[in-house]
């Protein structure tokens, strides 16, 4: 019986902790509470704290198969012609219009700006801006070093990012790898989600996360062990039962 009980919590372990990869497996909406923005976050993107790699954003992921891919190059011994690099993506909103009151702040947009203003706030060169239009709303784009914003990536990796301003705030959304990468295409599809203050973007696989992987795996193993529990104490019950008389 003891045998029994350990295989069946083995079992229920088993299943519990694939749940654990559902976190990313859907795509989710990202709500910019300062502004009101929302975005939409594609599958297989985790949340990182920016601070810890060094880039600058209200919110930073990181593409979670890539990493790994990345993590097994590198305890290859096998040398690769080309380096591959972790993927990110950041968004920021930054207010530049201070205390402006509602009615200045509406005269505070993208057209407010030079592309030498811009590019001094970014800290990259003019040449390197580009008109760019994305649901309606005009940006700028430019693709640059990754250095120019973080020195915690490896040498080497780039950057494209697509800026805007609206109503006194300065938008920002950065893909920190190359443009050829295979998921290049989830930036694409976080930018054309943008909908600037408040305005909700059409969702084809929102995750409501009403009870989170995490929460599922603790309930999984708590399950578990309250279903072994009680059939140890069963066994250990039937085995000091007292004999009928006869």
């Amino acid at each position: 019986m003891k045998k029994a009980v350990i295989l069946f919590t083995t079992l229920l372990l088993l299943f519990a902790f694939p749940l654990s990869a559902l976190a990313d497996a859907t795509s989710f909406e990202y709500k910019d509470e300062k502004t009101g923005t929302v975005l939409i976050i594609p599958a297989g993107w985790a949340e990182v704290k920016g601070a810890d790699i060094g880039i600058d954003g209200d919110c930073v992921y990181v593409h979670r198969d890539t990493e790994k891919d990345v993590e097994e190059a590198d305890d290859s011994d096998e040398e690769e012609d080309e380096k591959t690099f972790v993927p990110y993506i950041a968004y920021a909103s930054v207010d530049i219009a201070g205390e402006y009151n509602d009615k200045r702040r509406e005269e505070v947009n993208l057209d407010s700006f030079s592309t030498g203003e811009l590019a001094k706030i970014l800290g990259i060169s003019e040449k390197e801006l580009a008109k760019a239009t994305y649901n309606e709303t005009d940006y700028y784009r430019f693709e640059t070093d990754a250095a120019r914003f973080t020195q915690s990536l490896e040498k080497g990796q780039r950057v494209t990012g697509y800026v805007t301003v609206k109503n006194g705030w300065l938008y920002k959304a950065l893909f920190f790898d190359d443009t050829d990468s295979d998921v290049y295409d989830d930036f694409k599809t976080l930018m054309g989600s943008i909908q600037l203050e408040g305005k909700t973007p059409e969702v084809t696989q929102k995750d409501s996360r009403l009870i989170t992987p995490k929460k599922a795996l603790s309930l999984a193993v708590m399950l578990a062990a309250i279903i072994a529990f009680g059939i140890v104490l069963i066994k250990t019950k039937k085995k000091y039962k007292k004999p009928s008389r006869l």
